[in-house]
């Protein structure tokens, strides 16, 4: 299969419409990250995501929508909270998790329940309304880096599916997932939008995060629960340590290394620097996979506080690292 390199023109938008009606799969970017996208009325479209992805079964997928009228085909109950939820956020960066209709494929979600988020992304939403709600789970090998452009998206997928539209994500970071049933509502993945903003949309007693119980089977409600998820090739090391101690660590080290963190160190190896948290999230996958390009074996990245984005990095970074602090 070659796969197309289209532009954001609309004769090229035309034609990932009509992959996308044929039962193909386009990646596109969207402001959170790029999306690998199938019609989710397509069956065999759906299948063919979790094969070129490598992607488990039971890990469920989201549904993007354009309008509220799609989502009543998929949603059984829409709670006051979510609806408060999706006049703040809607379109953006945040997905809600509802008791599902039957019209939701076990392929697409099999725990009786259904993922859903209008994205903010013009592309996205162009797409959306020429072939109706798609999913689109990130346009990566499962475990992988999510990409953040189509070079990226190029370097896992080239000749695995149909085409990829040029662009470049805005957020760098997946979108928070929130399940919006009963109250509290459960915060499964942190992302683009804050705890701190959820919370001062629906108050504080009013958001719980995820915990796991210990001996609890963990079901993957969202995306990045159960399975490794952000890796590089090289190995990650999330050192939680003040900026001082932090560059004294790494001069220590030896081997070819690379380092991510809020101030240039001086040392031969490669380093990657960011002047505020919404620049590190922006960047860090595809800092990742620059690293390994270049033959880096461990990536030593300092920590960061768990404030605004940063509980979302935070939630990357310890997946990517295997907890290894």
């Amino acid at each position: 299969m070659k796969t197309l390199v289209l532009s954001q023109s609309p004769a090229d938008i035309k034609i990932a419409i009509d992959i996308l009606k044929k039962g193909g799969l386009v990646a596109f970017p969207t402001e959170t990250v790029y999306g690998l996208g199938a019609s989710i009325n397509c069956d065999s479209a759906i299948k063919n995501i979790f094969k070129v992805k490598g992607r488990p079964q039971d890990n469920p997928l989201i549904g993007h929508i354009c309008n509220k009228t799609q989502l009543l085909t998929y949603v059984k109950d829409v709670s006051n909270d979510a609806k408060v939820l999706m006049k703040k956020f809607w379109p953006g960066p945040l997905t809600l998790i509802f008791k599902n209709t039957p019209k939701v494929k076990k392929i697409v979600n099999p725990n009786n329940e259904v993922a859903i988020r209008m994205p903010a992304s013009s592309l996205a939403l162009a797409l959306i309304k020429g072939v109706g709600p798609i999913v689109a789970p990130s346009a990566n090998l499962a475990g992988k880096p999510s990409p953040t452009n189509a070079l990226d998206v190029l370097a896992d997928m080239d000749g695995k599916i149909d085409a990829v539209i040029k662009g470049e994500a805005n957020v760098g970071l997946e979108s928070t997932v929130l399940e919006v049933k009963k109250r509290p509502c459960i915060l499964f993945r942190p992302g683009g939008v804050t705890l701190e903003e959820l919370q001062k949309t629906l108050g504080d007693e009013n958001i719980t995060l995820f915990k796991k119980k210990d001996g609890e089977e963990v079901i993957a409600h969202s995306p990045g629960m159960k399975y490794t998820h952000y890796s590089p090739n090289a190995k990650v090391v999330l050192v939680n340590k003040p900026q001082n101690d932090f560059e004294e660590f790494v001069l220590k080290q030896k081997g070819k290394i690379g380092v991510i963190c809020n101030k240039k160190i001086d040392f031969d190896g490669l380093q990657f620097n960011y002047s505020s948290k919404k620049v590190f999230a922006h960047n860090l996958f595809s800092w990742f996979r620059e690293l390994d390009r270049c033959g880096v074996k461990t990536i030593y990245v300092k920590s960061v506080s768990k404030k605004g984005i940063g509980l979302a990095l935070m939630n990357r970074l310890v997946k990517a690292s295997s907890k290894e602090i």
